[in-house]
């Protein structure tokens, strides 16, 4: 073989296997927010960038308050969620209901079952319009080495954010499918009467999975609402109060493996009942949220035990209990 040759052969090489793939872009998406906590237990969201840099291969996020760098190899996992717009008496209002989602399972699975209702029944009978935002969280192969985050986003930039995402990570997308609460008549719940001491807790406990029970963590976002601070939300798995928790505030609770309404009842004068049936099973947990609507109505969604866990980072304990 000639040096010409040899030389030709070298710098196809080259070309092949050193250049950037022609398809290596810097994309950018600038109408977001990113949401976290600080050390002192404090939920922050402010104004950011979300940046793909296919050259560094990295994730950047551009804030002034939380800039992030995540290298491509370092993802484990990215949890694409729901936010939510509802309408009610006529007029379209915005809310953040957080993690709408079921609990890792599709139809059939652990803990999906909404028994007598499809997740189109439950969404007409909560008057949700449409779904309007995402948010998504970005999990590494090094837990712990950073503290989590979110990322909020219009719905026309997350089917592109998604959409690249797909691209760089590939099956490690996960997706998860509507899983929320419908309106409940309050009479049918036997504890919606009872009355509740709530305080706020000076530790911050953290739920264990037990094998022979089912354990049920639920926290309550915080509600830009005037005197919302006050409000209780209790949790009811068929006859028992399991949770009261206050907006900022989380509780867990053990129940015995089998077949439960679990109903968020928003306790003061018209609140509202929320929620759905599902199977629990011993030795699994389940994550939900006590939503608080605009028209101070509670919305109860599952969720993904990361997104959940995020509120409670945010979040204190909420010590109860029953009043004579």
């Amino acid at each position: 073989m000639s040096k010409s040759i040899m030389v030709a052969f070298a710098s196809l090489y080259a070309v092949l296997f050193f250049a950037e793939p022609a398809t290596a872009q810097r994309v950018a998406f600038k109408d977001v927010r990113i949401r976290f906590n600080t050390n002192d237990r404090k939920q922050v969201e402010s104004s950011a960038s979300l940046i793909f840099d296919d050259t560094s291969r990295k994730v950047l996020v551009e804030s002034g308050q939380k800039p992030i760098q995540i290298n491509y190899g370092d993802v484990a996992q990215v949890i694409f969620d729901w936010r939510l717009r509802i309408h009610r008496r006529g007029a379209a209002k915005e809310i953040g209901l957080g993690t709408l989602v079921d609990v890792y399972r599709k139809s059939g699975g652990r803990g999906s079952e909404s028994i007598g209702r499809t997740i189109d029944d439950r969404l007409a009978a909560t008057e949700i319009n449409e779904l309007t935002n995402r948010v998504m969280m970005i999990q590494t192969n090094t837990p712990g080495s950073m503290s989590p985050f979110v990322i909020d986003m219009g719905i026309d930039d997350a089917n592109a954010v998604i959409a690249k995402a797909k691209q760089i990570f590939g099956k490690n997308i996960y997706i998860p499918d509507v899983q929320i609460g419908y309106e409940i008549d309050k009479k049918s719940l036997p504890a919606a009467k009872t009355k509740h001491a709530v305080t706020i807790g000076k530790d911050h406990p953290e739920p264990q999975v037990r094998p022979d029970k089912a354990l049920i963590v639920v926290a309550c976002p915080k509600a830009n609402i005037p005197g919302s601070f006050a409000w209780q939300m209790k949790l009811h798995a068929n006859d028992s109060v399991i949770a009261v928790n206050k907006p900022g505030t989380y509780s867990f609770a053990y129940v015995d493996p089998g077949e439960y309404l679990l109903a968020s009842q928003a306790g003061f004068a018209g609140g509202n009942v929320n929620g759905f049936k599902m199977k629990l099973e011993a030795g699994s947990d389940y994550y939900f949220l006590q939503n608080i609507t605009v028209e101070n109505r509670t919305v109860l969604s599952g969720n993904p035990k990361p997104i959940v866990l995020l509120e409670i980072g945010g979040a204190s304990f909420s010590e109860w209990k029953q009043k004579p």
